[in-house]
């Protein structure tokens, strides 16, 4: 008897100590779709943010899709003239600023250039914010991105979650 009721309090236990409401983290990084292919950018994630009140705010978020990869990496900017809150963010001039670049595969300065944003507003750029703490961002993006040779890409379907070193 004291066997059962001290096997039926250990089961107990262990179910009713288990945390239901907790939430598989997702991995920092990016995912994306560059002209109708699905990429992800997951390795070396890593978060810049300068909150700073007079002057603003600054995030760059930088991924690469692996560690072999000489480019092959997305980064996102934002610039503001206040802090950084949720809501859109648009390359058309205002008191915000977004960057976004697509390092190709096998990047070299010699070689094909990056894909940027186009800063004179022609290629529409967007970045969501959804959600944004000071340890965690989250949001979409998308874009037409442009070489220095005029090339486009369209890039798509952008999802990204960082978290933010203290």
């Amino acid at each position: 008897m004291t066997k059962t009721l001290l096997t039926v309090i250990c089961v107990s236990l262990f179910l009713f100590s288990c945390d239901r409401k907790s939430e598989v983290k997702k991995p920092s990084g990016i995912s994306v779709t560059i002209d109708g292919a699905d990429k992800s950018y997951n390795v070396f994630p890593y978060a810049n943010l300068y909150d700073g009140e007079a002057k603003g705010s600054n995030i760059i978020l930088t991924a690469a899709s692996n560690k072999e990869s000489i480019g092959d990496s997305f980064q996102l900017e934002i610039k503001a003239n206040s802090p950084l809150t949720k809501g859109t963010y648009y390359n058309d001039g205002s008191n915000k600023y977004l960057t976004i670049i697509y390092f190709v595969p096998n990047f070299n300065i010699f070689g094909p250039k990056a894909y940027v944003t186009d800063l004179g507003g022609t290629h529409k750029s967007t970045i969501t914010i959804t959600s944004i703490s000071k340890t965690n961002i989250q949001g979409t993006f998308s874009a037409q991105l442009m070489r220095d040779d005029n090339t486009t890409i369209n890039v798509d379907n952008g999802k990204f979650n960082f978290d933010i070193p203290q």
